[in-house]
């Protein structure tokens, strides 16, 4: 935050008070403009986990996603052959297992590498 925010926010809003990181308040006298408490590094720390955490989450919910949507497409379809005849239910099994297990993690690397 930088002292020409503060400033432009007092111009347009004149009745409504300010508050921002310890470096730039104390480069006013206005009394309208407060101290938060906070530092621009501490701030910055701050944001940067929290966006690390989102992106983390945000890859293992798509992996997670991903993983149950190819299980129910190849169980689906292990399933269909099944019932024809063409699959015995082990073999099924295993083909749905290493299916959403492919999918979760093609999914999560994808994610990583790609956003």
């Amino acid at each position: 935050m930088d002292g020409a925010k503060v400033d432009g926010h007092l111009e347009r809003h004149p009745d409504i008070s300010a508050l921002a990181t310890n470096e730039v308040a104390v480069q006013f006298t206005d009394s309208r403009v407060g101290c938060s408490g906070y530092d621009n590094g501490e701030l910055q720390v701050r944001v940067d986990d929290e966006l690390a955490e989102l992106v983390d989450s945000s890859i293992a919910a798509r992996a997670t996603d991903s993983a149950c949507l190819g299980a129910g497409v190849v169980s689906t379809r292990a399933l269909l052959k099944m019932l024809r005849g063409q699959q015995a239910s082990p073999g099924a099994v295993g083909d749905a297992i290493k299916s959403a297990g492919v999918a979760g993690g093609s999914t999560a690397l994808a994610a990583y590498l790609f956003g």
